[in-house]
């Protein structure tokens, strides 16, 4: 057993993965409403959006896209984070970077522009280090 916090010697649990998903979506679909919304005030000339109106376009955004992030984390994110689990990759750097990447690209290839895939790399990095803090340590793997 080494002094790492998360060993080798880590199994990752079934209750690990759920944490680990659960941060992925919580983390993921929250930085990206974030973003959208605040995209949306920061939206140039005079949109007329109430307040009732910027509410209710609030939240036909928000079910999509937990949807989206929960899906994602379960096809995607989790038969990855497997194979890197098993491989000994740990530490909180490695879901960051590896959320980064993939969404960035992800999001790139929906809408091949920089500005979507840098905010692509910023969700996914938060829902990358989500994933990692909900299923190590909120889990008390750490």
């Amino acid at each position: 057993m080494s002094d790492h916090p998360v060993t080798s010697k880590t199994r990752l649990t079934g209750e690990m993965m759920a944490r680990g998903v659960e941060g992925l979506t919580l983390f993921g679909s929250g930085s990206t409403v974030l973003m959208v919304t605040t995209w949306w005030a920061m939206e140039p000339g005079d949109a007329g959006i109430s307040l009732s109106g910027f509410a209710m376009l609030f939240l036909v955004i928000c079910i999509p896209i937990v949807i989206v992030w929960a899906l994602g984390g379960v096809v995607v994110a989790l038969p990855l984070w497997a194979g890197l689990h098993a491989l000994g990759m740990r530490n909180w750097p490695v879901p960051v970077l590896c959320g980064a990447g993939l969404v960035a690209m992800i999001w790139n290839l929906n809408t091949p522009s920089p500005v979507v895939a840098a905010a692509g790399a910023l969700s996914g990095a938060v829902a990358g280090w989500g994933l990692w803090w909900m299923a190590y340590r909120r889990g008390g793997a750490v």
